[in-house]
């Protein structure tokens, strides 16, 4: 009997998973080009990848309808740190960052969790002063069979290219950490 009750007591403790906290810690220099005026201006910055956490779910829980899992799929939260470390103010479009698949495919942040559960999602325009950061997370809706390791995490800029036009570019920093796990 008592046998049979620490099994039952393991086999409902254990049944929940907790997402576990991938530290990453992995940074990434970046420049960004605008124009002011008729002249360029050059913003110097960083993006950090702080940690990733697979499996991802709100403390309160997941509702039905927005539950990846019901089809093979999974929410994965991505902390960061942005950093201007150049000599102007630096102007950033959380749309810009994304997951970027080892074929070349983009993954758009998700809208299901956004800022109404998740105190710390990142959103909307953030203007920095130079030496100034900000930190928080972005969430994005994934398979379930997605390898992290092959995921990046993208920053599509505006750079000037060597013929002075503004083209886009993808600054990326794996989602995996420095050499492996």
């Amino acid at each position: 009997m008592l046998l049979a009750l620490v099994l039952i007591t393991l086999t409902v403790s254990t049944g929940a998973q907790v997402p576990q906290v991938i530290p990453v810690n992995q940074t990434m220099a970046f420049q960004k080009n605008a124009v002011d005026g008729t002249r360029p201006v050059n913003g110097n910055g960083t993006l950090t990848v702080v940690s990733v956490t697979p499996r991802f779910a709100p403390a309160d829980g997941l509702k039905d309808f927005e539950n990846p899992a019901s089809r093979r799929g999974q929410f994965v939260r991505v902390e960061v740190t942005i950093a201007n470390t150049g000599k102007v103010p630096l102007t950033m479009l959380t749309p810009d960052l994304y997951l970027k698949t080892a074929g070349g495919t983009r993954i758009g942040r998700t809208s299901d969790l956004l800022s109404r559960r998740v105190p710390d999602v990142l959103t909307g325009t953030k203007t920095l002063a130079p030496g100034e950061s900000v930190g928080g997370a972005l969430y994005y809706d994934i398979g379930v069979d997605e390898a992290l390791d092959q995921l990046r995490l993208a920053l599509a800029v505006q750079v000037l290219n060597d013929k002075r036009m503004m083209i886009k570019r993808d600054f990326e920093v794996p989602l995996a950490p420095a050499g492996g796990r």
